[in-house]
């Protein structure tokens, strides 16, 4: 890095280091709790550790991403019944609304 570059100054990088705060387990709960019954883990884990993280029940990302994934095993071939309470058409559900 050239000579001056902020990145590479010692006090400037004690200065951030300072700044980093424990994570806040109490927002963590927060966060999970606010997503929670959605079915869906992951996204209390995430929501937990970036509540965590920010120190808030309601995590931001300055960058929102949505990713939709999908895969037919066999599912989708006529004649197979999944019922009402199979994971596959909850999911389906819960993307329709």
């Amino acid at each position: 890095m050239p000579a001056g570059d902020p990145v590479s100054d010692p006090a400037v990088l004690r200065h951030v280091i300072d700044a980093i705060t424990p994570a806040s387990g109490a927002h963590a709960e927060a966060a999970r709790r606010r997503v929670a019954g959605a079915g869906a883990p992951l996204l209390e884990r995430l929501a937990a550790a970036l509540g965590a993280a920010q120190h808030t029940d309601r995590p931001r990302s300055a960058r929102r991403t949505l990713v939709v994934c999908a895969a037919d095993h066999g599912v989708g071939d006529p004649g197979v019944a999944l019922g009402g309470a199979h994971p596959t058409v909850i999911a389906a559900h819960a993307i329709a609304d």
